[in-house]
């Protein structure tokens, strides 16, 4: 069975819908950026004293040592997906596609930093995941349309 990764342009927003998901259908959850950030605890010196290859290889190494964890919920930031996109191509990604003005409302600093690639990076998205889309601003409203897909 493939991995879900849910990604989004909205890191905590999508992060609580994905904690959902997992919930709803007994699963376990794991944030791959606090995954690594726990791991990886100082990138700034490690970047520093040892060079972005070797940050880069370290970042891969503890995704891939995460992907084969089963049972699970990944929940993966745009960023860290677009850096390390190889390692996800066997992965199932759910894209939680919220629209600029809903972006907009959250007032995330996420999509302060996104808003000028918002389009580019809604199209790469919606390219290579499944799209949950939804009317309403609801985690819950997001979560039960994920979940509702898995279960098919």
């Amino acid at each position: 069975m493939k991995k879900k990764v849910i990604v989004a342009l909205a890191d905590a927003f999508t992060n609580k819908v994905a904690k959902m998901v997992a919930n709803d259908l007994g699963l376990y959850f794991l944030n791959l950026d606090d995954y690594l950030d726990y791991n990886l605890f100082d990138s700034e010196r490690i970047l520093a004293k040892c060079g972005i290859e070797y940050l880069k290889k370290q970042e891969a190494k503890y995704i891939q040592d995460a992907l084969v964890l089963d049972d699970m919920i990944f929940y993966c930031s745009y960023e860290l997906m677009i850096n390390n996109i190889n390692l996800f191509e066997n992965c199932e990604i759910i894209y939680v596609a919220l629209s600029k003005e809903q972006l907009t409302k959250l007032r995330e600093k996420t999509f302060e930093i996104n808003e000028l690639a918002f389009e580019d990076r809604d199209v790469f998205l919606k390219s290579i995941a499944l799209s949950v889309e939804n009317d309403f601003l609801v985690e819950k409203s997001f979560a039960n349309k994920i979940v509702s897909f898995l279960k098919k």
